[in-house]
């Protein structure tokens, strides 16, 4: 992280200092000393045509640099989440240019945002715009490489844990001196797709210090500048692996999944079935979910994208074929929500997965996987 930051400085200082350097040109046009005016059109056109013009580069910069941090947070989570680090670093480094670019323009943004303030703002827009490019010189490349270098390795991990199949986030507050706002974070737990603070959110920053709103929904630190947390996974061992998973932990030929239309309409879906156990996991999927036998199609459609999406967590031996059980979340026809219980296996030589049996769990067993519901809102 100190490399990182050590190149986030050097970037943000060239950086800076084209900022500086251009907006300096345009307070000398635009508020001259012998003529002090009120911001016009012409200044704030200007003023967003240089930092239009400062995108690109910015944006190439961002890339250099945060293409290595990628492949840094890739080994990290691999080894956390006991996956492979190569898919992760392929998917991480896959995201570079979008996040460099995104990064970039709120960088350039916030600074447009903060002249347009003072030239709109202020009596003598000279002075202030003056002053303002001063303190830039002097502290903007430190404070924005430090946030950066937090904003970045967070997001990246967020990003490196959702593809490991992580689904759940812990906060961390790092540090001794951690602030009233961090601390009240510290250790809260939420859905991988879920915000640790919402939009608007409010959090008490305590005796004598300023309350924390939150602009934006925050997936994951900093939350304000300074801020040093972190996320970190848990993962508790939910997957399992073997020679049918791949480097990801899923089935190996997910994409070519099998539902036989017999195992829904004869069987898990057949309420008049003759054998008891049939009819009562029929009934269960009508009453609970609103799927009958003439909605086969639907549910193997939602089983085929599921063993696709999710990993297996239970792999029982037998002589003949291995059986993978995969807990899929569902939304019925009623808007109901359920974790499946599902179970797969390679059957003879073919080299795609079938599905053996497909059914809604008990209480006790269906709760440990309610966290997999939280998929079902995005």
């Amino acid at each position: 992280m100190q490399e990182l930051r050590i190149r986030l400085g050097s970037m943000y200082r060239e950086q800076v200092a084209r900022e500086v350097s251009g907006v300096r040109k345009l307070v000398d046009k635009y508020f001259p000393e012998e003529k002090q005016k009120n911001a016009n059109s012409e200044f704030l056109a200007a003023l967003q045509k240089l930092y239009d013009g400062l995108l690109s580069g910015a944006t190439k910069a961002n890339n250099r640099v945060f293409y290595d941090l990628a492949a840094n947070i890739a080994v990290m989570a691999a080894r956390q989440c006991k996956v492979s680090p190569d898919s992760l670093t392929r998917h991480l480094q896959a995201t570079v240019a979008r996040y460099a670019e995104i990064e970039a323009g709120d960088c350039l943004q916030s600074s447009v945002r903060q002249l347009r303030e003072l030239a709109l703002g202020e009596i003598d827009p000279r002075e202030a715009l003056l002053d303002r490019l001063a303190q830039w010189n002097a502290t903007r490349a430190e404070k924005l490489s430090k946030v950066a270098a937090v904003h970045g390795a967070n997001w990246y991990a967020r990003e490196a844990y959702r593809k490991a199949g992580v689904k759940r986030l812990k906060w961390i507050a790092n540090g001794s001196r951690s602030c009233n706002i961090c601390r009240q974070l510290n250790g809260k737990i939420v859905g991988i797709e879920k915000a640790f603070v919402g939009k608007g959110e409010v959090i008490p920053g305590g005796a004598g210090k300023w309350d924390y709103t939150a602009r934006r929904a925050k997936m994951h630190p900093p939350v304000h500048g300074g801020c040093v947390c972190a996320i970190i996974p848990l993962y508790e061992d939910y997957w399992v692996t073997d020679e049918k998973t791949d480097d990801l932990g899923h089935l190996v030929n997910a994409d070519s999944a099998f539902v036989d239309e017999r195992k829904l309409t004869q069987y898990s879906l057949n309420k008049e079935s003759l054998n008891p156990d049939a009819r009562s996991k029929a009934e269960m999927f009508s009453d609970i979910l609103g799927f009958e036998k003439e909605n086969w199609r639907l549910l193997q459609q939602k089983l085929v994208e599921g063993v696709q999406e999710y990993r297996p967590n239970q792999i029982k031996h037998s002589n003949d074929n291995d059986h993978y059980t995969i807990m899929i979340p569902v939304r019925g026809l009623n808007g109901n929500e359920v974790v499946l219980e599902t179970a797969w296996q390679y059957l003879g030589k073919n080299d795609y997965p079938q599905l053996i049996t497909a059914y809604i769990p008990g209480k006790n067993r269906e709760r440990r996987w309610l966290f997999l519901l939280d998929d079902l809102e995005v």
